[in-house]
């Protein structure tokens, strides 16, 4: 009895699932997702910006076609009297946007150079400070105090994948994100 139990649970959860619809993030809507650190429990590791915005990384991250609208948020773990940090958000609709390495071979067969990228800083919703550069990127400045954050929200998204360049200065950020779907 137990294990006919079981087996139905597990049947009936597949069904609700396939019934439902899977989210094509690693995890479900409106759970966070670490993308710059991580946040387990009540523990938070950052990543640390030291060297006066002398590079800018870039963080790309699958949502899928189903997703319409993202929440990032970052947060300061430490900042100095003079951090700042600049971002711009991207999108790619590219198969592989997610994984591109950056050396190719048999299993890794995209590599970064070949996603195209574009500008997705009209989805932002309702940013102060933001302003567009001379190459037509977004860029949203904010200069962070110890333990602030900041949320951003993109709205009407029809993207496979977005990716956050970052480039910062004397500050520790993490970073997650979440998203909804409003499509059928």
């Amino acid at each position: 009895m137990g294990l006919v139990l079981v087996i139905g649970v597990l049947l009936g959860s597949m069904y609700i699932s396939k019934t439902l619809g899977a989210n094509p993030v690693a995890n479900t809507a409106g759970v966070p997702v670490n993308l710059i650190g991580s946040q387990l429990g009540t523990t938070t590791t950052a990543v640390g910006f030291y060297d006066k915005y002398a590079a800018t990384t870039t963080y790309p991250f699958r949502i899928g076609s189903m997703v319409d609208s993202v929440s990032l948020t970052l947060l300061a773990t430490a900042a100095s009297t003079t951090s700042g940090v600049n971002l711009s958000i991207l999108g790619s609709n590219d198969t592989g946007c997610d994984t591109a390495s950056t050396t190719s071979g048999i299993l890794n067969p995209i590599i970064t150079s070949d996603i195209r990228w574009h500008d997705v800083g009209s989805h932002v919703r309702e940013v102060a400070g933001s302003s567009s550069l001379n190459s037509g990127t977004t860029t949203i400045s904010w200069s962070p105090l110890a333990f602030t954050g900041r949320e951003i929200t993109l709205v009407d998204l029809d993207v496979e994948c977005l990716a956050v360049q970052i480039s910062a200065s004397s500050t520790e950020i993490m970073s997650q994100f979440m998203t909804k779907s409003n499509k059928q």
